[in-house]
């Protein structure tokens, strides 16, 4: 019985342990309230790169529409840039760049020189004409008697694929420059002597215009401040 009582006791003291709420030690601080979750960062934001640079188009893609029937290779546009002294890469340029590249303003001055030959005054195009083309291939890369594209459209011979200066036309540029006409019995390589000193005197004076390639061939800027000083201009023959 007494052993019965004791377990019981026991048992009650055990439960009541149990139950009591433990008391805090004194001075001891309160624990600290648990901060919220931080949100997520947001990953940085990565700069932006430009990309490449486009790609330029090939040599051929600077062929016009105009020029495509004829001009169908890299050898047809180096044949056609060796005709007018321009460098032979192959790349004619876009037609219509401002400026222009060297073929095209090449290619521009030779019309130019033709205009000027049909007297016609305006300006020539940078696209090359089917039937010039073909003369201009027949007649192979530029005579050492022609200095600019501008002298072989001018004074170059078509009947013979521009090949020789005419002497027809040299005397009309001699007459455009101011020069003095030259005797009737004056070979080819006197009249062009006379018209290569009369170009140095030209560039000499005030208000020429700089040249646009070689300071000793005649180019249109120079032809034309000199044919606007003239009354008239004789057309040269063909």
């Amino acid at each position: 019985m007494r052993i019965a009582i004791r377990l019981a006791v026991a048992l009650a003291v055990g439960l009541a342990a149990c139950t009591t709420t433990p008391t805090p030690a004194p001075n001891s601080p309160a624990p600290s309230p648990t901060p919220p979750a931080s949100p997520a960062t947001p990953p940085a934001a990565t700069p932006h790169r430009p990309g490449p640079p486009p790609v330029a188009g090939t040599a051929m893609d600077h062929v016009a529409a105009a020029e495509r029937p004829f001009i169908q290779s890299l050898d047809d546009a180096r044949t056609l840039q060796q005709a007018l002294g321009a460098r032979p890469d192959g790349d004619l340029g876009p037609a219509g760049a401002m400026p222009p590249g060297e073929t095209r303003r090449a290619i521009a001055e030779f019309q130019t020189g033709l205009n000027r030959r049909r007297g016609d005054p305006q300006p020539g195009r940078d696209v090359i004409e089917a039937d010039d083309f073909r003369a201009l291939v027949a007649g192979g890369a530029m005579p050492a008697d022609f200095r600019s594209a501008f002298e072989r459209g001018l004074l170059g011979d078509r009947i013979g694929n521009f090949k020789a200066p005419s002497a027809t036309a040299i005397g009309i540029a001699l007459g455009v420059l101011g020069a003095p006409v030259p005797p009737a019995d004056a070979t080819l390589a006197d009249r062009l002597a006379l018209l290569r000193r009369t170009i140095a005197a030209k560039r000499t004076e005030p208000g020429s215009p700089p040249p646009l390639g070689r300071a000793d061939a005649l180019d249109s800027a120079l032809f034309d401040v000199n044919a606007r000083r003239q009354p008239t201009i004789p057309q040269p023959t063909q």
